[in-house]
């Protein structure tokens, strides 16, 4: 927090409390000048306490708008599939356009966690390759042989779907 004490103002009480201590105005004085200098120094407490208290009300509608888009969504897939017969109701419910469902813990460019205080940096990607130990010449095998058939992938499909319902 910066002072909210302007300097000058600061330097004003230095001289006047070493030089002219004695000396006294008609309601200005430098008791009144002290005083002064203590409302705006718990003025400037009380706007930074208010400041950490908007900032975390912030984070919580942010939450709370998230936690809703998410429920929003939801509720609109379902009642588009519980109104898939009936083409008035359907036509309804896909003209509601949504934004997109933030996901938990990202925030948006720039938007700092009201927990942590700090972005993150980057994770150091060791090395550039997805498989960094495999090797890097190309197989010997005819590339067509690596080819997965349409037919294939249908039959792979059925068997994991198989596998997953076991």
């Amino acid at each position: 927090m910066s002072d909210p004490v302007a300097s000058p103002i600061r330097r004003l009480l230095e001289v006047y409390r070493s030089d002219f201590a004695g000396l006294k105005f008609p309601e200005l004085d430098l008791e009144v000048l002290s005083a002064g200098v203590e409302v705006a120094e718990d003025a400037a407490r009380q706007v930074a306490e208010a400041e950490l208290a908007l900032e975390s009300a912030r984070g919580r509608l942010t939450e709370a708008q998230g936690e809703l888009g998410q429920k929003a969504h939801r509720a609109l897939s379902l009642l588009k599939i519980y109104a898939e017969d009936d083409d008035e109701r359907l036509t309804n419910l896909e003209a509601i356009v949504l934004s997109r469902p933030a996901r938990k813990g990202l925030r948006r460019r720039g938007e700092e966690s009201p927990e942590v205080g700090k972005r993150r940096g980057k994770r150091e990607v060791e090395s550039p390759l997805l498989f960094p130990d495999m090797p890097q010449e190309l197989p010997s095998a005819p590339v067509a042989a690596l080819v997965v058939t349409t037919t294939e992938a249908a039959e792979l499909e059925q068997e994991l779907e198989l596998t997953a319902a076991q």
